[in-house]
């Protein structure tokens, strides 16, 4: 067992508040936060004095594919001990290839079952409506001429 001196985090999403937040938290701890973003200059989170180490990584909205590798082999290579995606693109990636992270690291990030049903607005109010959970008054807007059949009843 580790110390938690000795415990590697790896922070995605360097220019996002709560990776700042996570840097600052995990540091304090005594962890080694290594901050990770796809810009190429200096992030939020890696102005840190909590944060060890900076890495670009590829665009997690225009090359998904090419995103989940690097964190994978960079996971591996830095032998990271525990991955923290923040932003909904990067939690999605990670959890897409959540087997093949977890023989190398520990997530901070619920399966991709999980995560789908929250991150769907409207199923996750229908399912709090079947349990009974007081919703407010919502509509499906599908397409543009959707929008017209429900104005009239929006107040």
């Amino acid at each position: 067992m580790r110390s938690i001196n000795q415990v590697t985090a790896l922070v995605t999403d360097g220019n996002q508040r709560p990776a700042l937040a996570i840097t600052r938290s995990l540091g304090r701890r005594g962890m080694t936060v290594v901050v990770s973003e796809e810009a190429t200059g200096s992030s939020l989170a890696s102005a840190s004095r909590y944060c060890a180490r900076r890495v670009v990584y590829p665009s997690p909205y225009s090359s998904p594919e090419q995103f989940s590798r690097f964190m994978l082999d960079f996971v591996k290579r830095e032998r990271i001990d525990v991955l923290f995606p923040v932003t909904d693109v990067t939690t999605a990636a990670i959890a897409e290839h959540q087997s093949a992270f977890l023989r190398h690291t520990a997530l901070a990030v619920p399966s991709l079952a999980a995560f789908d049903t929250v991150s769907d607005k409207w199923t996750l109010l229908a399912r709090a409506a079947a349990c009974g959970i007081p919703i407010p008054r919502t509509h499906l807007i599908e397409r543009l001429g959707s929008l017209e059949e429900v104005l009239g009843r929006i107040e």
